[in-house]
């Protein structure tokens, strides 16, 4: 019996190598319909529209902090539409057109939305007041000083 190398994708219409096709048990030769390549732009035509991006917003939410789109939007306008640390009212500087949510990883609490870059401030500190208070305390010495050089001798 001689096994097949090549698979036809009747979307873009060629034939392509094997390797070129997702993996999905429930087809007969266990690969996708179309190729990779057609599932990658299908996708992207699709999360493209309000409905995909909506519907993929809703799931993630769902699925990473057991919410939906209406505790979201209630947890904002709690927040009065801002980032819950700095303010901002939009995070329009991210690729997110939305505020993070901001949980706590032991627990899973929900503590807040976020503006992405407040939320890497907290990932960048691991979480630990600490180091936010260390860095809290050197912006404050630094201020205080205010020095107009700063003199290093390096040792060679």
């Amino acid at each position: 019996m001689n096994k097949a190398i090549i698979k036809y994708c009747p979307k873009c219409k060629e034939d392509k190598a094997l390797s070129l096709f997702n993996k999905h048990t429930k087809e007969v030769d266990n690969l996708q319909r179309i190729c990779r390549d057609c599932q990658k732009e299908s996708s992207k035509k699709y999360l493209s529209t309000e409905k995909g991006a909506t519907t993929t917003r809703r799931a993630h939410l769902k699925r990473s902090y057991g919410i939906d789109l209406k505790d979201y939007e209630t947890l904002l306008s709690s927040q009065g539409y801002k980032c819950k640390i700095c303010g901002v009212g939009s995070n329009l500087d991210s690729r997110a057109k939305y505020f993070v949510v901001d949980h706590n990883h032991n627990t899973g609490e929900i503590r807040g939305l976020l503006c992405t870059k407040c939320n890497a401030l907290l990932g960048f500190a691991q979480d630990r007041v600490e180091i936010l208070e260390t860095a809290k305390q050197y912006l404050i010495n630094s201020r205080a000083n205010n020095p107009t050089t700063i003199n290093i001798t390096l040792q060679k």
